[in-house]
Parts: C-alpha cells; structure tokens; sequence
C-alpha cells in the first residue's frame, strides 16, 4: 500500500506543472509568497498540484518539528486550516501560517 502510495506520489512530483508565480515561472518560493496569493494561485491548479503542493508544505513541517510520519488523513485537515489561516491574514506568509495551523493537528 505504502509503495503505491509513494510511487504515485513521486510520479506527480514529476509531472507537476508548478503554481504561476510571475516571478518564478519554474519554482515556488514559499519563503516570498503571502497568503493572498497563494489562495489566488490554489484556485487555478488542480486537485493534483494542491495535492502536491500540501505534501510538500507537510515535508516542510516536518523539518520544523522533527515528526517522520507522514498521515495522509490530516493534509486535507492542514490544507483546510492553511486555507482558512490565509483567509484570516491574507497579507501573512504562507510558511508563517502553515507553521500555525500545521503544528496544532
């Protein structure tokens, strides 16, 4: 279960068309974007790229806080509370909001 989960997983990694950022056609610099835009940006991707996008922020997190264990249940939970943070604090970064809400499920 786990190696199909991954393989799919790295499959979409590279396959993944990144966000339209004007600044960086190729990348996403998730230290530079604000929640304004990244709500923007998420509602003109696929449910893929969101997908990937949560895995990775979820990644990120895990570098913040030490946990090894990836729980595909609570990245929809994440990606919710992420999305509802930046609507909050739209001018807020997206690392500082994810670090919030990410932390506490």
């Amino acid at each position: 279960m786990y190696r199909i989960a991954f393989l799919v997983l790295a499959l979409a990694f590279l396959t993944f068309g990144p966000m339209k950022q004007a600044y960086a056609m190729d990348s996403i610099n998730f230290g530079a974007v604000r929640c304004s835009e990244f709500i923007e940006e998420l509602s003109d991707i696929s449910d893929d790229d969101a997908g990937i996008v949560l895995v990775w922020l979820d990644g990120y997190l895990s570098g913040v806080t030490g946990d090894t264990v990836l729980r595909f249940g609570a990245l929809e939970d994440i990606g919710e509370a992420l999305v509802n943070g930046c609507a909050e604090s739209p001018n807020s970064k997206v690392l500082d909001v994810v670090r919030i809400v990410g932390i506490r499920h």
